[in-house]
């Protein structure tokens, strides 16, 4: 069994018992540590170290309260006190002490039968870096190599830079090439207009979905967690397909995909609306703000699935919205009444990058609001002053 292919709050003493009975060895992605770090500057460099060298390599998780023998295999679980006080002090450390600044970090305090706890603390591979340690006039870039910390070459300092820069060009080609493969295929009759919403990992380069994950597939046949009438359940089976798994009623949209390196995207038609006697085309905001919430709060669930700790990059396109128009809404916008219309065919909301879609509400109402936006509001309608979903 593999902590790092967990869900944090799935974790009990039974899987880290499981660590020593299987003789779980430290690696690049896991660390032991005995005790929590102290508080003298040793400590803390010590601390800024084991952090920075996983997230300046693949990311990973540090257990503290587990110890090893000198091979790195976990041995014992003697545990710490005090693990939600340990957690803050040592994440605030990590986010004043580590530039550039590393985000979507997360700890898991798990209980021991003995009344002690161990301190999970899970880093992200960061997307941003490399990451430098700053703490007191400290500049230094680290790196993991299996159970080994060493400082960064130069060299390795620019080939992370590369590499990283690189990650976002592909991703931002793999989105660009879906949404205009969306635009070219999918022609709705006269007067219709498309949507395309998606949720990626921010390395989406090697396959986790499994064609054949009957979990995964009942996840899709019956989305947890939907509301409203824009559920995402279409009552079909998901089937495989070349990129992945695709749920659709026969020939029709909307159509929902997962790809083999974690993409979900939802296609539909029909997102416009009329008020008669009212001449003009509207968008048919009820419907876009649902499934757009309904699409995250199933890539969310996904993703646990899937254990996806990346960050999450999300997307949005309309097309064929040309001389469409959109309503201010009391809720959204008390002070404002008015219409106003767009005037281009398309519009591609810029992707955005969320450190998980915990929030899968807020995330959505990221993208929402550059709509709404765009047309000259301040907000979208139907969220709460939280931003979570209120239809």
């Amino acid at each position: 069994m593999f902590i790092r292919n967990r869900a944090l709050s799935d974790i009990d003493e039974s899987d880290l018992a499981e660590l020593i009975t299987t003789r779980t060895r430290e690696s690049q992605t896991l660390e032991f540590k005995r005790e929590s770090y102290g508080r003298a500057d040793q400590d803390i460099r010590e601390m800024l170290r084991d952090v920075s060298t996983m997230c300046n390599a693949f990311g990973g998780d540090l257990l503290i309260g587990v110890d090893e023998d000198d091979e790195g295999v976990a041995v014992n679980l003697p545990g710490i006190e005090n693990a939600d006080n340990e957690a803050h002090r040592i994440v605030s450390s990590i986010l004043s002490n580590i530039d550039v600044r590393l985000s979507g970090i997360l700890t898991q305090v798990v209980p021991l039968s003995s009344g002690r706890y161990v301190l999970v603390i899970r880093i992200p591979r960061g997307h941003q870096g490399p990451h430098m340690i700053t703490f007191k006039g400290l500049h230094q870039f680290w790196v993991r190599h299996d159970r080994q910390k060493s400082r960064m070459s130069v060299h390795e300092i620019k080939e992370a830079c590369i590499r990283n820069e690189n990650a976002m060009e592909r991703l931002e080609r793999f989105l660009g090439e879906r949404q205009d493969r969306f635009k070219s295929l999918y022609t709705p009759k006269v007067g219709d207009a498309c949507l395309f919403v998606s949720a990626t990992p921010l390395f989406p380069t090697q396959e986790i979905v499994d064609v054949r994950d009957s979990a995964l597939r009942e996840i899709l046949y019956r989305p947890p967690n939907q509301k409203s009438a824009w559920h995402l359940g279409f009552n079909e089976w998901p089937r495989p397909c070349l990129n992945g798994l695709l749920v659709k009623k026969a020939d029709l949209l909307p159509e929902l995909e997962v790809f083999r390196n974690g993409h979900v995207e939802l296609r539909m038609t029909d997102i416009l609306t009329s008020q008669n006697p009212d001449p003009r085309t509207y968008l048919a905001e009820r419907k876009i703000i649902g499934y757009t919430v309904n699409l995250f709060r199933l890539a969310k669930v996904v993703y646990s699935h899937l254990i996806v700790v990346d960050p999450i990059v999300i997307s949005m396109t309309l097309t064929r919205i040309q001389d469409v128009y959109l309503k201010s809404h009391p809720a959204a916008d008390p002070f404002i009444d008015r219409i106003e219309k767009w005037d281009n065919i398309d519009q591609t909301i810029d992707s955005i990058t969320v450190n998980s879609l915990d929030e899968s509400d807020q995330s959505a109402r990221l993208l929402l609001d550059r709509v709404w936006q765009a047309y000259g509001f301040e907000q979208a309608p139907l969220f709460d002053k939280d931003g979570n979903y209120e239809a």
